[in-house]
């Protein structure tokens, strides 16, 4: 959650395991995340962003002095989320039958951006 705050975006559990530099096992995830409700929305409903209810949350998390070992850096975290997000990346992602036509031409794009599966 706070990889994703610090990249300034919102992230939803259902986004979070695509995000991070290194592997990140479902089980894992729920229960960090899970018993933080009262800290955070978005813990029970996947398509929710995980956000923090308030400001202070972030703010432990980003202040080294406060947080010790579990500070975020976040150039570092906005760094390392930019280059999780170009591994995600290969040519025609979408199977394009040309790179010449405008997306306007290709009927079904919508769809096929729907369908597209990282990780």
């Amino acid at each position: 959650m706070i990889y994703a705050e610090g990249a300034g975006r919102q992230a939803s559990k259902r986004c979070l395991p695509g995000t991070f530099p290194f592997p990140i096992d479902r089980r894992n995830e729920e229960q960090v995340i899970r018993p933080l409700g009262s800290l955070l929305t978005g813990t029970t409903d996947p398509n929710i962003p995980v956000r923090p209810l308030h400001a202070s949350f972030y703010d432990f998390f980003t202040d080294k002095t406060w947080s010790k070992a579990f500070f975020v850096d976040v150039p570092s975290t906005q760094r390392n989320l930019a280059f999780a997000s170009l591994g995600q990346l290969h040519f025609n992602i979408c199977s394009l039958e040309s790179s010449y036509l405008p997306n306007s031409a290709i009927l079904d794009l919508g769809d096929r951006v729907k369908t597209i599966h990282f990780g």
